[in-house]
């Protein structure tokens, strides 16, 4: 009876989910813009944009459920042009999915204009380019907002008087960020985030040797935060000494907990401070990162735990500091040289993955004793890329099932990891074949990290939303 029931109830979903609708947005297609369609959609629908330049179109992604992908390279140019006087896109509608779109030119006369602002619940951001903007991303003050992304690129965004980010999170419930790449914002942070939970991993936040940002990520009034995996550079024309800031406008947010783990801090300042932490601060652990520049390690209250810091970058002994190039030399003192960083609120703090530049990722822990920092100084020919979107997940959006399928048919006993926004392990589902069906079971809406694990190795990852 159970099983009549799950197969009902999954045709009945199917079945629903049949009706929405694909819009194609092109030179060629009956539409031309993105805006045309905008008051046309429904929740549920896909929209594909195909590639061009679509110059001076702006407008409000309103419905729930909307998946929007580019096709080719698709470029939103503002051109002077905004919505409501915010942005590029604003999307108030609940779990918006975009992938592969680029904007630019953001522009509004409170110069605080962004390429999207987002207003609704759940939003993701894929393998998308943000240039020349005020803002990249401007989230709204929501704290039921959830903002993940992946896979993107963010390069000369801000306004240039100190008040504008490439990356502007609200407060908000929480904040995502993996493998993206971050350079040259003007005289603003990178990444600035208010939001009470924020995962930060696995990225690459520059200056370059021409930028002036201000911090590289600033996490103003605290929250439960985790920054592992990244590789920071700060150039020598930065505004202000600080890599990382933690609370330093209150720590307002009602659960603060900083985790700074295996990442790679790099300053040509004068005088750098690569973590300043509010006086209030509690709970801040820095834990197994390497460090290069002259500068303080810790200012204000926390505990450092096996850092490796040298003043002078040749001490180091990286590859090619010169070329960006950070991993180690297997001469490194810094090789093999992690210790357990522990778990917090079962969060695994000890890094799975490590960026690869441009906006990849690998994997990274699987062979033994990992090195200081954000980078292993060597790999086995066995390991392989992280791709974004390396599963087929149908339905996505969903409310009670989805499928999820695989290119391999070998698997046996494989191990599919759903993590919740913040990165805690929520379920672990067995695979065999070549699909999955996974029920939501008591999982609350939102975005979910999957990722798929056969002989202990990371084969595939994803995100699932689910409403």
């Amino acid at each position: 009876m159970k099983k009549l029931l799950f197969y009902l109830s999954f045709t009945f979903l199917l079945s629903f989910t049949a009706f929405s609708t694909t819009w194609e947005v092109g030179t060629n297609k009956t539409y031309t813009l993105p805006s045309q369609i905008m008051p046309l959609v429904q929740d549920g629908d896909s929209i594909l944009i195909y590639d061009g330049n679509y110059v001076g179109d702006v407008g409000v992604w309103d419905k729930n459920s909307l998946i929007i992908k580019g096709i080719g390279n698709p470029h939103l140019m503002a051109n002077g042009q905004n919505a409501q006087g915010k942005a590029i896109w604003v999307t108030t509608g609940d779990s918006i999915y975009i992938e592969n779109i680029e904007f630019s030119g953001a522009t509004v006369p409170d110069k605080n204009g962004a390429a999207i602002r987002a207003e609704g619940l759940n939003l993701t951001i894929s393998k998308c380019y943000f240039h020349d903007n005020e803002n990249g991303i401007l989230v709204s003050n929501n704290p039921d907002i959830n903002l993940f992304i992946e896979f993107s690129e963010f390069g000369n965004n801000g306004y240039g008087e100190g008040f504008t980010h490439s990356v502007y999170v609200g407060h908000n419930h929480s904040f995502t960020m993996q493998y993206c790449y971050f350079h040259h914002a003007k005289v603003g942070h990178h990444v600035k985030s208010r939001a009470q939970n924020n995962f930060i991993k696995y990225n690459y936040i520059t200056d370059e040797e021409d930028g002036n940002s201000s911090s590289l990520i600033d996490l103003p009034n605290g929250g439960f935060s985790i920054i592992i995996g990244n590789i920071l550079f700060q150039g020598p024309k930065a505004e202000n000494g600080r890599l990382i800031s933690y609370g330093l406008e209150g720590l307002t947010n009602t659960y603060n907990k900083l985790r700074v783990v295996n990442n790679t801090l790099i300053s040509e300042k004068q005088m750098a401070i690569f973590l300043m932490t509010d006086p209030n601060a509690m709970d801040v652990q820095i834990v197994n990162n390497l460090l290069i520049g002259n500068g303080e390690i810790l200012q204000g209250p926390g505990t450092k735990i096996n850092n490796i810091y040298f003043e002078n970058k040749d001490d180091a002994q990286l590859i090619d500091y010169d070329n960006q190039n950070y991993s180690p030399l297997a001469s490194s003192s810094v090789v093999d040289k992690s210790i357990d960083s522990g778990i917090l609120d079962g969060i695994i703090l000890t890094p799975a993955s490590e960026y690869v530049h441009p906006v990849s990722g690998q994997l990274r822990g699987q062979y033994g004793v990992i090195d200081i920092g954000a980078l292993e100084h060597q790999w086995p020919d066995a390991v392989k890329d992280i791709q974004p979107s390396g599963l087929s997940i149908s339905p996505n959006p969903f409310h009670e099932f989805t499928t999820i399928s695989i290119e391999s048919n070998n698997l046996h006993d494989a191990k599919l990891q759903i993590y919740n926004a913040v990165g805690q392990l929520v379920r672990t589902e067995t695979v065999n074949g070549d699909k999955i069906i996974i029920d939501r079971l008591g999982l609350e809406n939102g975005v979910y990290i999957i990722q798929l694990i056969d002989k202990n190795q990371i084969l595939k990852s994803g995100v699932i939303l689910i409403e």
